[in-house]
């Protein structure tokens, strides 16, 4: 029952989520999945820790897919390279059955994860702020009657 009121929880989360908050909760997906994937790992439960290692692959996949390449330039360039990275670090995780690259990738994931959090506060602040400085500069309107 607690799981099902968690699933419903977070499906509304995604619906009524931004383009913003939905990167910093696949962000989250891909880093839990990690997380588990490592936790599998160290109990020895193989098929386990590969279903979450390729979680984890897909969630950058769709964050991969996500890259708007004509206006990110350079950026996105280097962030399509950094993806395609964490992928072959996951692959090579799967491969070898060692936990380093997970860790990798998870601290990658979180620097970026970091990254979108502090750009959507800031984002959140500037629109809070910007009805008050319109509010605060605006003049009277003249009627022309």
């Amino acid at each position: 029952m607690q799981l099902q009121a968690r699933s419903v929880y977070q499906q509304g989360e995604i619906l009524e989520a931004d383009a913003t908050r939905l990167i910093i909760l696949l962000y989250r997906g891909a880093l839990e999945a990690i997380g588990r994937a490592r936790d599998h790992q160290i109990k020895g439960e193989i098929r386990l820790r590969a279903h979450q290692v390729t979680r984890a692959f897909e969630i950058i996949a769709e964050l991969a897919g996500a890259v708007d390449r004509e206006k990110g330039a350079e950026l996105a360039l280097r962030l399509l390279q950094l993806y395609d990275y964490m992928q072959q670090q996951l692959n090579r995780a799967n491969a070898e059955q060692t936990i380093e690259p997970l860790a990798e990738v998870e601290t990658l994931l979180r620097g970026l994860l970091e990254a979108w959090e502090g750009a959507r506060a800031q984002l959140g602040a500037a629109q809070l702020a910007a009805p008050v400085a319109y509010a605060t500069e605006r003049k009277p309107l003249r009627c022309s009657a």
